[in-house]
């Protein structure tokens, strides 16, 4: 089925560079699937800034959102409507799109054991997981023929034991909708799509999204860093009435995956919100992701979300040195990539109280943008260093002004990629 795709090209990519805002995650429901069970899962686009954002996107009936099963496309089995609708994320908010993928019908999953899921969005957005499931042996195909072929297209239907759904009389040809059961239908595909008998041998299966909400998730997982420590906060987490709750912690590479645990000896449990917070120590820099579940003791374990961040060791170190004066000393290095530490001074008598004074370090672009903003706050005197981290900035001529009372002193420094 091919998609017109050229009317919104136009429109969504005039300003492809704006959209890095957003971020894409993809999950599902649990991470093994017996035989035949039908696998739900998620894509989320969540908006991680503090400031609104929204473009124009095909309606929810031209795909939105989209995924690869294996060597399964969606947008080869979308009904597509050439118009658009403006999609509004407000700051920390996401939508979900959600598809319940049913083997009966689908024929999924068409591979043995590890099964591997893309989610793509609009603006290169791209996200992969894997799962465990058993290859599906059926689905539903649809079969045109022309009647003279009746007898034979009969003696398929029967070696097959093919279930005809449903029939449509054309005159001079059948259209049928078939459901297979114990035979692999990619298969079947390859097998009768080039014989002279069938007009076209297709998947029926169409598409669609099982829901799409919005959601604002600031108040659901956090995450902070403190030196070499992740603290997870969990707004909506569950709890026992005695608020009896584990939690285990496990990271494997790049996922840290929290599982909230319930503790309680009898069957009285209740629902409602609590924070907890989960640190998580020993991490390098680097990108990672964590994930939520739910073990209650009565229920299956429930995955409940996700969010990704990056890591970076970003603290202020205050030195033991006694400055009479102050100072902004050079970046070290500089040039730099992808991080610099910038060294300051404030010297003893010359701020609030004689003790204190509102400090301000903040970075710039060569176009005098404010791009970040490292220091923002009361400190005493003494001399501080912290880390600059520009992973997320482009190669050029950057600027880091201090400001303290009616002081004010900047330098520059060179990031190279």
């Amino acid at each position: 089925m091919v998609r017109a795709k050229i009317f919104l090209i136009i429109i969504l990519f005039s300003g492809s560079n704006l959209y890095s805002q957003l971020e894409i995650s993809v999950y599902t429901d649990k991470i093994s699937y017996e035989y035949g069970e039908k696998i739900e899962f998620k894509c989320k686009i969540t908006n991680p800034a503090d400031t609104t954002f929204q473009f124009f996107a095909g309606t929810h009936s031209s795909c939105q959102a989209e995924f690869s099963f294996n060597n399964f496309n969606s947008w080869e089995h979308t009904a597509c409507l050439a118009t658009t609708e403006l999609l509004i994320f407000e700051p920390y908010a996401s939508k979900i799109y959600t598809w319940l993928i049913d083997p009966m019908v689908s024929g999924l999953p068409n591979n043995e054991g590890s099964q591997q899921i893309i989610g793509t969005y609009y603006f290169d957005l791209v996200d992969t997981i894997y799962i465990e499931a058993p290859q599906f042996l059926g689905g539903q195909l649809n079969v045109g023929y022309s009647k003279e072929y009746t007898d034979s297209i009969q003696q398929i239907k029967d070696s097959l034991g093919i279930d005809v759904i449903n029939q449509s009389d054309y005159g001079d040809r059948f259209s049928e909708l078939w459901q297979v059961v114990g035979h692999q239908i990619d298969s079947l595909i390859n097998r009768y799509d080039e014989d002279i008998i069938f007009n076209y041998v297709e998947k029926a299966i169409i598409i669609e999204y099982e829901s799409m909400k919005f959601e604002n998730t600031i108040d659901s997982i956090v995450v902070k860093t403190s030196n070499d420590t992740i603290f997870v906060w969990d707004y909506n987490a569950w709890e026992q009435c005695a608020f009896q709750l584990d939690y285990t912690v496990e990271t494997i590479d790049s996922i840290i995956k929290i599982t909230q645990i319930d503790t309680a000896s009898d069957m009285t449990t209740c629902y409602g919100y609590h924070n907890i917070i989960i640190p998580v120590v020993g991490l390098t820099e680097g990108n990672y992701r964590v994930d939520i579940y739910r073990d209650c003791r009565y229920e299956d374990v429930k995955f409940i979300g996700s969010i990704r961040f990056n890591y970076i060791i970003d603290y202020i170190k205050k030195l033991d040195n006694k400055p009479n004066q102050f100072t902004l000393f050079n970046a070290y290095p500089n040039p730099f990539n992808p991080s610099t530490k910038i060294k300051y001074s404030i010297p003893v008598g010359v701020a609030l109280n004689a003790t204190t004074a509102i400090v301000t370090l903040k970075i710039y672009d060569i176009l005098g943008r404010e791009v970040s903003e490292l220091v923002n706050k009361e400190q005493s005197s003494g001399e501080y260093e912290i880390i600059f981290d520009a992973s997320n900035l482009g190669s050029g001529i950057y600027f880091y002004q201090l400001r303290a009372g009616s002081f004010a002193k900047s330098r520059n420094m060179i990031l190279l990629k």
